[in-house]
Formats: C-alpha cells, sequence, structure tokens
C-alpha cells in the first residue's frame, strides 16, 4: 500500500496515518509513504524503519484566488498543468502496489486519476472542510474516480457532492488510550510551558495558522477578569506554510496584551505529558475538520473548550 502526501510537514493527516502503519503491519500490509523528500514527515517516517519514496509533486495554487474569489484562467490552466504533472509521477508509484491512499486535500485528484492509469485501487483519507464552489465539485470528482472514500466527520462528509456520497464511509479517528491518560502533571513539562506553577494553564495544541483562531484565543484570555485574569496561556505548535506573517503578528499581539503570560512552545514530542500539564485545552478554530486534539484532551482527563463548528460537536 502507498500512502501519498504533498506535505514535508506532519500535520494531523499525516500523523493519523503513521498511527496507522504499525496495526497495519501487524495485519500484514506493508506501508510506503510517497511524499516530498526532506522536512520533518519523511525524516518521523524514516525512524519508524518504513520505506519512503522521494514524490516531487509540483507546488500548487489552488482554484481559488486570494480573498475567495474565483480563479482566473491562468490560474486554472496552471492547476490543470500541475495535476496533469503530479498524476505522471504518482502512477509509477502505483504501479508498484496493491494499493493507493490520499490523505491530504491536494493530491485527491492526482491519486483518483493516477489509480485508474495504473489500475489499482484508490482510497481518500478525507480530513478537509472545503469552502463550496470549484474546491468541492473538484473534491466530488476525485471521490467518484476513487474506489472509496473515507471522512473524518460528518462535516468533512458534507463537502462531497450528492453524486459521490455514496462512496463516502464516516469513521473518526481514534485515540491510543494507553498513551492518552489521567495522570499528575510532570513538573519539568509544566515549567517548560508556564513560568507558574500555581496560575491556571490555557493551551492550544496544533499548527499556527489563521485557521486555528489562535488570535481569538489571545484576545479572550486577555479579556478574564478577576481570579480568571491570572490565567496564562501557552501555544503549542509550528507556523502552517504560507502564513503571510501570520505567527510574527501573533506574537507581537500577544506579547503587547499578555506580557510574560504567553508562551510559544515550538511543536512538542510528548503530546499526552503536555496536555497533562494543562488545566484547560481550547480548540478555537472555526471550522475544524474533526479536533483531535480534543480527544486526546479528554482522554487525559482535561477539560476542554471548543467551538460549536465543524466537526468539534462530535469529538
Amino acid at each position: 500500500m502507498a500512502q501519498v502526501s504533498n506535505s514535508r510537514q506532519a500535520w494531523g493527516a499525516e500523523v493519523a496515518f503513521m498511527a496507522l502503519a504499525g496495526p497495519l503491519a501487524d495485519r500484514g500490509i506493508d506501508v510506503v509513504l510517497a511524499s516530498p523528500p526532506g522536512g520533518d514527515l519523511e525524516e518521523r517516517w524514516t525512524k519508524t524503519g518504513r520505506r519512503h519514496v522521494a514524490l516531487a509533486v509540483p507546488d500548487r495554487q489552488g482554484i481559488r484566488a486570494p480573498g475567495g474569489r474565483g480563479a482566473a484562467a491562468g490560474q486554472l490552466a496552471a492547476e490543470v498543468m500541475a495535476t496533469v504533472r503530479s498524476v505522471g509521477r504518482i502512477v509509477p508509484v502505483a504501479r508498484t502496489v496493491d494499493l493507493v491512499q490520499s490523505s491530504s486535500l491536494w493530491t485527491h485528484l492526482d491519486c483518483a486519476v493516477a489509480g485508474r492509469l495504473a489500475r489499482r485501487p484508490v482510497v481518500l483519507d478525507l480530513h478537509d472542510i472545503v469552502r463550496p464552489g470549484r474546491g468541492r465539485q473538484v473534491l466530488t470528482g476525485a471521490v467518484r474516480l476513487s474506489a472509496a472514500a473515507v471522512a473524518i466527520s460528518g462535516a468533512v462528509a458534507d463537502c462531497v457532492g450528492p453524486s459521490a456520497a455514496g462512496r463516502v464511509r464516516i469513521m473518526a479517528p481514534a485515540v491510543d488510550l494507553e498513551r492518552f491518560r489521567p495522570g499528575p502533571a510532570d513538573p519539568e513539562v509544566r515549567r517548560r510551558l508556564s513560568s507558574s506553577a500555581s496560575d491556571p494553564l490555557v493551551g492550544i495544541v496544533g499548527r499556527i495558522d489563521p485557521e486555528k483562531g489562535v488570535d481569538l484565543l489571545v484576545e479572550a484570555v486577555a479579556a478574564l477578569g478577576g481570579a480568571a485574569g491570572r490565567a496564562r496561556l501557552v501555544v503549542v505548535g509550528t507556523s502552517g506554510l504560507d502564513s503571510g506573517g501570520y505567527r510574527e503578528r501573533l506574537e507581537a499581539d500577544a506579547g503587547r496584551l499578555l506580557g510574560d503570560r504567553v508562551r510559544f512552545v515550538g511543536r512538542t514530542d510528548d503530546v499526552p505529558a503536555t496536555l497533562r500539564a494543562l488545566d484547560v485545552l481550547v480548540n478555537a478554530s472555526a471550522a475544524e475538520p474533526f479536533g483531535l486534539s480534543v480527544l486526546e484532551a479528554q482522554a487525559c482527563g482535561v477539560p476542554v473548550v471548543a467551538s460549536r463548528s465543524g466537526g468539534s460537536p462530535t469529538s
């Protein structure tokens, strides 16, 4: 089986399929990762001893212009050519395996077409909420060309049009309850996250970009009064691609509003210990496809505040 991704970083979808590689191997299914070389994803994958195939997929601009407007004809033509090049590079990989799986919105259509050309079944792992318009039309076409599609929530499945909805099955991500379980906070971890051992600690864990609403959380913590006004905030994660300086502006605003009550600590290699060190986890995304960190925090016995939108209400 080949898992195809256009990412060099291990975001939520990538972490999810890496977690499945071991159980699949236990069932006799060998998983090969095909993704761009270099970066965190390849490094973390190869450390497991599994095979990585360098896949030089072209950069994508998308079919929606900045500001949500329809893309110009030139941009659409560039995307068509990028898809053609990407399909040409995926086909040789597909021919070496029995099944192709795509977990990236950017590779769904490419894999579906490549699978048809290579005569291999393709399964799409749907992790994104796609705004109405051409994006949903392209997604629906990709699902129609695939053998099956799995959506992580009803909100994600609803992005597929009626003509392909019957191919989609909803399967929520799972949490390893051996790793994510209640327990005492590690004092060393707590000291990394906050300069106070006694003040309430609010945390947000995940990618730092406008979609995740970290700026809203900064403003909310700054607005707390009374005893809650002592609360500290820790932001755990790294910036997404092409964030347009969002993190720099965010850190400047957070420093101005919260001073030393806020910390940005980057990615963590021990998510369970980080969650157990928090007093509250917040998921502030306005359109979260599922919200795996919500389930993980709940499994660790940590209270959660999440927006009532997207897949969060079901997680």
